[in-house]
């Protein structure tokens, strides 16, 4: 079973738990994360300051953020020691609570590509801007955005990402 590029959509103890009961003895769960690094004066540093200026104008977004982050840094203080690094320790402890054995971890860089156009495109597919703002707003994001790209970031884009891959395997006898 591969969970790739959707693993933080999940409560992760309840799907872990879930698929452990439905592998069969033995199988494997391959869980992919793959991210966008963020570094100084890098296109993506760009990008996530103007999606968080952005943010700020949403009604609630703020007071909403810290609700969230102090309840995640309460309950999982581990993770935030690594956003940003495309690293993600979490799984491994849930992944073992659930029961499953011989866990490996393997991550690799990787610079990808983009000519203004699809960067524009891949950022306006963030949470934090479709699916979190009306068409207006979108539009107007992706104006300064395409502006930014235009001003400081010539020709084609070499966005550094990390992929941070987790393989589980389920014991081999039922319980």
């Amino acid at each position: 079973m591969t969970a790739a590029v959707c693993w933080h959509w999940f409560d992760a103890p309840r799907a872990a738990a879930e698929i452990r009961r439905v592998l069969v003895p033995g199988g494997r769960l391959v869980i992919i994360h793959f991210n966008w690094l963020a570094r100084p004066a890098n296109v993506v540093e760009a990008t996530e300051s103007l999606m968080r200026k952005h943010r700020a104008g949403v009604p609630g977004v703020e007071l909403a953020e810290r609700i969230v982050k102090s309840a995640v840094a309460r309950a999982r203080p581990a993770w935030f020691a690594t956003l940003g690094t495309g690293i993600h320790p979490e799984s491994l402890s849930t992944l073992t609570s659930a029961g499953f054995e011989d866990l490996e971890t393997f991550s690799f860089d990787a610079d990808i590509r983009y000519d203004h156009e699809s960067w524009r495109g891949r950022v306006r597919s963030h949470a934090w801007v479709g699916a979190s703002s009306t068409p207006h707003r979108v539009a107007r994001f992706d104006d300064e955005l395409a502006a930014l790209l235009r001003q400081r970031f010539d020709g084609p884009l070499a966005i550094p990402h990390r992929v941070f891959v987790v393989v589980a395997r389920s014991p081999l006898a039922r319980p």
